[in-house]
């Protein structure tokens, strides 16, 4: 049983292997550690990249759903979260397609704008 590995090989259950197995990440001591729960491969013990079905992956977490200023989306088969444009306080489909706007800005058919746009005075 190995309790530490040569460069560049990392210490998986005791043995000296060449990377980490799916679901464990690789510590600044070369030693593979699990990932948070929910996520199927991370970076580190905060920092998800890849999440459990039916999990979304937003912002290095892995959540039921995606926060207000972010919408749903799929990126190579993984279901993630995205930016609203940033006049959006919410959105749905397309990060341009505005639900709801931010302080001082009016919906109107999916666009937030300031309330003059488009008046003559």
């Amino acid at each position: 049983n190995c309790t530490a590995c040569e460069s560049p090989k990392v210490l998986v259950d005791g043995a000296c292997k060449d990377s980490c197995p799916m679901g464990q990440y690789n510590t600044q001591h070369r030693v593979c550690q699990p990932c948070p729960d929910g996520c199927l491969s991370c970076t580190s013990a905060s920092t998800c990249s890849a999440c459990e079905t039916p999990l979304l992956l937003g912002g290095g977490q892995c959540r039921e759903s995606c926060p207000d200023w972010q919408f749903e989306t799929e990126l190579d088969g993984q279901r993630i979260c995205k930016a609203c444009d940033s006049s959006c306080w919410k959105c749905f489909g397309s990060g341009s397609n505005c639900t709801a706007c931010r302080k001082s800005l009016i919906l109107d058919d999916g666009v937030c704008k300031h309330w003059t746009d488009g008046c003559s005075e």
